[in-house]
């Protein structure tokens, strides 16, 4: 399995983008860093990546978001040739031997299209099975797929976009398969130890924002065709405005941002988030 375009889109990453980009450098053809508007400190990292002979950083003048980053590297890969796309995210990291697993899958199921890993060694099963969702980082997908389920949802900006797309998979006619020898490291924002060995995800209030703002949008455009998905997530919601009332940094401003995501979703309003 070659002719891999991986992307990874970058915003304010760091140096630890390094351990990303080179986890997956001598597997793939070419790595396409989508870089949604950094600080100069983040560009200067980009920059030193950026002379890597398989690496390429498109350096953008505004935060477009993770659907409109995508797309460019989907673009890329359609102009280029490219078979594959590998979406990584800023934060994650693949194990050695990732690339042998996708491929192992791939001879077992001949017209597998889409692939996910095991992440944070989250799966116990022994050989890959399907999903009904994959979230964007560690995804390989065959770059023809995109002509018939279409491209990355840019309205909804950042969070969202994963379970949009594998709807609209799964709503084509396409399956998802786990593979569970394929590890990535991924880091879910802040996290913080709690009681039954649980853990609360911290995200910024803005970042909560666009998280119920885009499950409404979800609930209303996929909910005759994965209502029980949607029930477990919409369940997880509530979970999670709990957690803030026990556990949560910055309460008041994130329950505003809940309040503002929600009211927009009934609004319609998608893209960046604006307070006008």
């Amino acid at each position: 399995m070659r002719n891999i375009l991986a992307v990874v889109v970058s915003y304010n990453g760091g140096i630890d983008i390094h351990d990303t980009v080179n986890a997956i450098l001598n597997v793939v053809d070419l790595v396409y860093i989508v870089d949604n508007a950094s600080n100069q400190y983040n560009k200067n990292i980009l920059e030193c990546l950026n002379k890597y002979e398989k690496v390429e950083v498109e350096f953008l003048s505004k935060n477009v978001g993770i659907g409109a980053a995508l797309n460019l590297a989907v673009k890329k890969a359609r102009e280029n040739n490219f078979d594959w796309i590998l979406t990584m995210d800023q934060d994650s990291v693949f194990k050695v031997g990732f690339l042998k697993s996708f491929e192992s899958c791939k001879n077992a199921y001949q017209d597998v299209c889409v692939m996910t890993p095991n992440i944070n060694n989250s799966s116990k099963q022994s050989s890959c099975y399907k999903v009904d969702y994959a979230i964007t980082s560690g995804n390989l997908i065959k770059v023809n797929v995109f002509k018939n389920v279409g491209l990355y949802n840019e309205l909804l900006f950042i969070d969202g976009v994963d379970f949009d797309f594998s709807f609209r998979l799964a709503n084509s006619g396409y399956e998802i398969f786990n593979v569970p020898e394929a590890y990535l490291d991924h880091c879910l924002g802040d996290v913080e130890p709690k009681y039954f060995k649980r853990f609360h995800t911290y995200h910024s209030p803005l970042r909560r924002y666009y998280i119920f703002r885009n499950h409404f949008y979800l609930i209303r455009n996929f909910w005759r065709t994965h209502p029980f998905i949607l029930i477990k997530m919409s369940i997880s919601r509530v979970i999670y405005i709990f957690t803030i009332t026990i556990f949560g940094r910055l309460r008041l401003k994130s329950y505003n941002y809940i309040l503002k995501g929600v009211v927009d979703s009934f609004k319609n309003k998608k893209g960046a988030f604006s307070d006008k």
